[in-house]
């Protein structure tokens, strides 16, 4: 007996939902300003990109609400339920891929990173890292 969790990876759905996201004064000032403040590239490339991915994507949210439900019987659940096939597919690529490795890979990845300021890009390596050292810590229990 205890309490269960599983923690539902969406990954990429397609609605206007993340429309929603709530930005802090200082991150839509650096949305606005772009390369001449901190983080400003990142915002720049970073929301186009997922608006992309977003409107790209087969799954709807109908589907993942529905994964919820189906996943509250589970005696044991899993602790990561991956509810579409890019959540799999970075779950899978986390899970076989130690010290941040993947993190990097991804990282160098995203759109015109190779152009973000440099400690712009430093800081969110760094943060990627941390991100996959705690989802390692949170899988290895």
């Amino acid at each position: 007996m205890g309490i269960n969790v599983s923690l539902i990876q969406p990954g990429f759905v397609k609605s206007e939902s993340f429309r929603n996201v709530y930005y802090t004064e200082k991150s839509r000032y650096a949305e606005a300003k772009g390369a001449d403040e901190p983080y400003g590239d990142y915002y720049a490339n970073m929301s186009p990109f997922i608006t992309r991915l977003m409107n790209m994507s087969v799954t709807r949210p109908r589907s993942i609400a529905k994964l919820v439900l189906k996943s509250d019987p589970y005696e044991n659940p899993p602790l990561w339920i991956p509810a579409t096939v890019d959540a799999c597919f970075f779950i899978t690529l986390e899970d076989s891929c130690r010290g941040g490795f993947c993190s990097r890979y991804c990282f160098v990845g995203l759109p015109k990173v190779r152009k973000w300021d440099g400690s712009t890009r430093a800081s969110a390596v760094l943060f990627r890292m941390k991100v996959a050292a705690v989802q390692q810590g949170l899988r290895a229990e």
